[in-house]
């Protein structure tokens, strides 16, 4: 179900609502810490695709994770 979350498609639109970004946060808590540093790989990838403002906000859930 995590995975499905961090779809890149389904994650942009999630990113754009605040309830959203809320609902990344606690995936991002109960992840391991092998699953987040795949997920950081990966969203790192997908960064120099995005638009202005969906950069920012992926810069910001790339720095949450940990």
């Amino acid at each position: 179900m995590i995975q499905e979350l961090f779809n890149f498609s389904k994650i942009s639109s999630l990113l754009k609502n605040k309830y959203g970004s809320f609902v990344l946060q606690k995936a991002i808590q109960i992840m391991n810490l092998e699953e987040k540093y795949e997920l950081k790989d990966y969203l790192i990838k997908k960064v120099n695709i995005t638009s202005n403002k969906e950069r920012t906000r992926l810069k910001c859930l790339i720095d949450m994770i940990r």
